[in-house]
C-alpha cells in the first residue's frame, strides 16, 4: 500500500467513525426527548437518572465529534500532501528523463556535423575524381555523375528519414546567404537553453528549511 492509499484509508475510517458518532448523537437526542418530560414534570426518578447519564454522554459525545473533526482535517491534509508528493515524484522523474534525453541530443548534433562534413568531403572527392578521369578521356560525363549521385542521396533519404522530413528537404533546399547558414551544432546551441529552462520549470521545487532565528544579543 503506497502513501496515498494509506492516507485515504485512514481518512475513510475516520469519516466512518464520525458518521457512526453522528448517528449515536441522534439516538441520544431522541432518547432525551422521550425522557425529559417524565424527569422534569413528573419527577420520574428512573427517567431522571437516565437523563443525567444521557446529558453526561452527550457532553462527551460533542467533544468526541470535535476531536474527530480535527482528526479528519489532519487526515485530509495528509491525503493532499501524499497526492502532491506523488505528483512531485512523477514530475521529478519526467524532468530526469528529459534531462537525460537532452544530454543525449547534445552529443548527436556535433556527431551529425562531423558525418556530414565527411560525406561532403566524399562527394567533393567523387566530383574531382571523375573530372580527372574525363581529363584523361574516360569516365561518365558530369551530368550523368550528378544525376546518379543525386539518386543515391535520394535513396538514402527515403530509407533513413520520415516522409515529412524527406519532403521538406526535397522542397526546402536553397543556396543560403552567409548570414542564413547554420550548422547542426549552432542550431543546438540556440535551442538548448530553452530546453533546459523548460525542464527547470517542470521540475518540482524543493522547499527550503526555515532559517534559524538570530539569537538576541545578551
Amino acid at each position: 500500500m503506497n502513501d496515498i492509499n494509506q492516507a485515504e484509508k485512514i481518512l475513510c475510517e475516520l469519516q466512518g467513525k464520525r458518521e457512526a458518532a453522528v448517528a449515536h448523537g441522534h439516538s441520544l437526542g431522541e432518547e432525551r426527548t422521550q425522557l425529559a418530560f417524565g424527569a422534569h414534570a413528573l419527577g420520574d426518578t428512573k427517567a431522571r437518572k437516565r437523563l443525567d447519564e444521557i446529558n453526561r454522554e452527550s457532553a462527551l459525545h460533542d467533544a468526541e465529534l470535535r476531536s474527530l473533526d480535527c482528526a479528519i482535517a489532519e487526515a485530509t491534509t495528509r491525503v493532499n500532501r501524499a497526492q502532491q508528493a506523488e505528483v512531485s515524484k512523477a514530475a521529478a522523474a519526467k524532468a530526469d528523463e528529459a534531462r537525460k534525453l537532452t544530454a543525449e541530443l547534445a552529443e548527436v548534433f556535433p556527431y551529425v556535423d562531423r558525418k556530414l562534413a565527411e560525406a561532403a568531403n566524399g562527394l567533393i572527392a567523387i566530383e574531382k575524381g571523375f573530372a580527372q578521369l574525363r581529363a584523361l578521356g574516360i569516365g561518365p560525363g558530369d551530368v550523368q555523375v550528378r544525376l546518379n549521385v543525386t539518386r543515391a542521396l535520394e535513396t538514402w533519404a527515403q530509407r533513413g528519414l520520415s516522409r515529412s522530413w524527406f519532403d521538406h528537404l526535397r522542397d526546402g533546399f536553397k543556396y543560403l546567404a552567409p548570414h542564413e547558414r547554420r550548422t547542426f551544432s549552432e542550431y543546438w546551441r540556440a535551442v538548448e537553453a530553452s530546453l533546459q529552462n523548460a525542464i527547470g520549470q517542470r521540475e518540482p521545487s524543493v522547499p527550503q528549511p526555515p532559517k534559524p532565528k538570530e539569537e538576541r544579543a545578551a
